[in-house]
């Protein structure tokens, strides 16, 4: 059971980014909002991987990143600072939780960097500073991770299998490898 309180906050979080992004590209209208919120929280591929993909299930982490591309693109007073600062932020929380998702999450956040050095809100000097905060953060995040792995052995070994245990182990020692 403790896959479903991963379930319920990875909904939950799916929900809230989609109404933010929704109400971001569709102003206070609450039919579309709603719609669009709707549509994304039944889409297949979440749904597909409800079944046993849970790391997979993040495709909050997505749409956060669309929110925070957005952001700068709506408000034209937006701090690029602020959206360095949350792009790091996103960079840092996504590699923590799937490297597979950070890579779809990076590139969206360097796509919204390279948007805003091509509308001249940010200069060069700046464009590279933000790349290299996000860029930081997530080099951080593997290495604080594991995701490096120095010698290029990997995790494998004599006994991982035998030795491995999950969470439920504890109750139901049959559970055990």
């Amino acid at each position: 059971q403790y896959m479903g309180i991963e379930v319920i906050l990875v909904l939950t979080l799916h929900t809230c980014f989609a109404l933010r992004l929704f109400r971001l590209l569709c102003g206070p209208r609450p039919l579309p909002i709603l719609a669009g919120a709707a549509f994304l929280l039944l889409s297949p591929p979440l749904t597909y991987r409800l079944v046993g993909h849970y790391a997979l299930t993040n495709h909050w982490l997505v749409l956060a990143a669309l929110f925070v591309f957005c952001l700068p693109q709506a408000d034209p007073t937006y701090s690029v600072r602020r959206y360095f600062s949350y792009s790091a932020a996103l960079a840092f929380l996504s590699l923590a939780i799937n490297p597979y998702l950070a890579f779809q999450v990076l590139l969206v956040l360097g796509a919204g960097a390279v948007t805003l050095l091509w509308q001249r809100r940010v200069s060069f000097v700046g464009f590279l500073g933000g790349l290299t905060a996000i860029g930081s953060a997530a080099l951080f995040t593997c290495v604080a991770f594991g995701l490096f792995i120095p010698g290029g052995h990997g995790y494998g070994g004599s006994g991982y299998r035998f030795y491995s245990m999950n969470l439920l182990s504890v109750m139901d020692p049959a559970l055990l490898g």
